[in-house]
């Protein structure tokens, strides 16, 4: 279907509508792609967060583990010296 406005060449109005829907659906595209670019890379970042920390915890419960133990022995031999000394 082609109109003609005024003295200038006719216009197609499927062909222009055609073109915009496609522009449309391409910039959908690139939006979406992005999107999905971004979140992939949250979790790539999220998930090595995640890692880190559950290290640094595990390190750390070690750590507390071996202060109780060290903790425990200290008033278990202090109680023990004063059983013995009395």
């Amino acid at each position: 279907m082609k109109l003609s406005k005024g003295n200038h060449e006719p216009i197609n109005i499927i062909g222009n509508y055609r073109d915009n829907k496609e522009k449309n659906s391409l910039k959908q595209l690139q939006a979406v792609a992005e999107d999905h670019y971004i979140k992939s890379v949250m979790k790539k970042v999220f998930v090595a967060w995640h890692l880190q920390v559950k290290e640094q915890v595990k390190e750390k419960e070690k750590l507390a583990d071996e202060m109780y133990k060290y903790i425990i022995m200290k008033h278990y031999f202090a109680n023990w010296r004063k059983g013995t000394s009395a």
